[in-house]
């Protein structure tokens, strides 16, 4: 994945033509460029947001995507579960 430093390509990556077998790879490609980003709180939870949105995955597909979070870097992997756990976060305070 190329690297970039415009958080919009992180979001817009989301949204393009993805054959569904890549969706799980593509999304974890999403968050490891959004979590190098180092952005606001806020602006995090937008793009983060725009990108769960756009790649919903399914209980196979969230495997596979666990999967490719396992396999990368402590380091980068600690920031994109950062950003999972304040989705969840977020859904169990709409859920309340």
């Amino acid at each position: 994945m190329k690297r970039h430093q415009n958080p919009v390509a992180s979001a817009l990556m989301a949204k393009r033509n993805i054959a569904p077998a890549d969706r799980p790879r593509v999304k974890a490609e999403c968050l490891q460029l959004l979590a190098t980003l180092r952005l606001d709180r806020a602006q995090m939870q937008l793009i983060s947001g725009f990108i769960d949105t756009y790649l919903r995955l399914n209980a196979k597909e969230t495997e596979i995507f666990r999967a490719e979070i396992g396999s990368i870097e402590p380091e980068e992997r600690e920031e994109v579960m950062q950003i999972v756990t304040s989705w969840m976060e977020e859904g169990i305070q709409q859920g309340l």
